[in-house]
């Protein structure tokens, strides 16, 4: 899968943090077409992430491809690069990731099936 972006990879802190950061939409092209990758600025204040077979809440959540199945989250606490300008990121697959999105424009919740 090729990223798209203007720049999104490593991660800063005030990328993921500063609600008054420029906003980045990252595309991801797949066969199908073009797919959403969800992060801060396309979803919902207050977004919640779970893992419906374990009722666990995901926290720390910092992109989800609903096409990939993958969530990208940070380390509780949050660690940084030797450098101290970048958060330590890993990512989590799932079978499927659905996006709820209510009477709202943006989604609110993810429902995420199938831990792998």
């Amino acid at each position: 899968m090729l990223l798209i972006s203007d720049g999104i990879a490593p991660i800063t802190l005030r990328e993921r943090y500063d609600p008054g950061c420029n906003a980045k939409h990252r595309w991801a092209t797949g066969l199908l077409g073009l797919t959403m990758i969800y992060t801060h600025s396309n979803t919902a204040n207050g977004v919640s992430v779970y893992d419906v077979a374990t009722k666990e809440k995901l926290r720390r959540v910092l992109s989800i491809d609903t096409d990939t199945g993958e969530i990208e989250r940070c380390h509780e606490p949050v660690r940084m690069n030797a450098a101290g300008d970048k958060v330590e990121t890993f990512k989590v697959k799932f079978d499927a990731i659905y996006a709820i999105s209510g009477m709202e424009p943006l989604p609110v919740l993810f429902h995420c099936y199938g831990r792998q």
